[in-house]
């Protein structure tokens, strides 16, 4: 079995149909050698954008979002609580206390926004702990510095729900809503 890379710090993972979301990646990329980004169309696409991977710190999902689910522009799949759990051997990707934002229109909104979250950190954050954090508003172009989910200086407009994970899998605490 390959070795898996550990020089990444910081996944950028983009819905490649999406003109600004395919620049955000390449500016988000560029940041440093220690970024990397991926295109995705589905969980499969997660799935293997994090298998090369150990202790990454931060992974970013910038994609189209509603309640509860993620979208692509001109793709038919979608990501939802009932697919989530192909992302359970996915955890072995993320380091100690990392970070998630699903940077996408209402994803972390309502109560479908929640329960997403939820199963989101329970698959990704058992055995690491850390933080998921998803827009529970319209977002509109940037990256974000909030509760160090990432130093970027390029900004965004929106809210977001950030809650904390334990070790187990389990939600510590909601930071913001």
């Amino acid at each position: 079995m390959a070795s898996k890379r550990t020089d990444i710090d910081r996944l950028f993972l983009y819905d490649p149909g999406e003109y600004v979301m395919r620049k955000q990646a390449e500016y988000f990329a560029g940041r440093s050698g220690k970024h990397a980004k991926a295109p995705i169309r589905g969980i499969k696409d997660v799935v293997n954008a994090l298998s090369p991977y150990s202790q990454l710190k931060w992974l970013h999902f910038n994609t189209h979002g509603m309640p509860g689910k993620i979208y692509f522009e001109r793709s038919p799949n979608t990501i939802t609580v009932g697919n989530l759990h192909a992302l359970c051997e996915s955890n072995k990707a993320l380091g100690d206390n990392a970070r998630i934002l699903f940077h996408g229109c209402n994803i972390g909104e309502s109560g479908a926004g929640s329960d997403f979250i939820t199963v989101c950190g329970r698959y990704l954050l058992k055995e690491h702990g850390g933080f998921v954090g998803a827009s529970t508003g319209m977002m509109f172009a940037g990256f974000f510095s909030l509760f160090g989910l990432s130093d970027q200086t390029y900004r965004y407009w929106g809210k977001l729900r950030i809650y904390q994970f334990d070790k187990l899998g389990d939600v510590i605490r909601q930071i913001a809503r």
